[in-house]
């Protein structure tokens, strides 16, 4: 198996970088609207920004994982504010 480099600047370190970006301005959920439509359209226009690239599915595919891995943590907040 070969291990590659992502070289800084190339579209991977850049797709990796912008969603490390939307993790950290979200990544402690809140439960109420504006935090979710907030989030909603960072992650929109993130993605819509690859809309007709090879990366396009990849990037969306990140997007849900992000959307899955905010709202279970807001769902185990709200049941025990100690499990985070």
């Amino acid at each position: 198996m070969a291990k590659i480099e992502i070289a800084k600047g190339s579209p991977e370190w850049t797709i990796y970088q912008e969603l490390w970006d939307i993790h950290k301005a979200y990544g402690d959920p809140e439960d109420n609207d504006e935090y979710w439509d907030e989030l909603n359209a960072a992650i929109t226009g993130w993605t819509n920004g690859y809309i007709g690239t090879d990366y396009e599915e990849f990037v969306r595919m990140m997007a849900v994982g992000m959307l899955g891995l905010l709202d279970g943590k807001l769902r185990r907040k709200k049941n025990d504010p100690h499990t985070l």
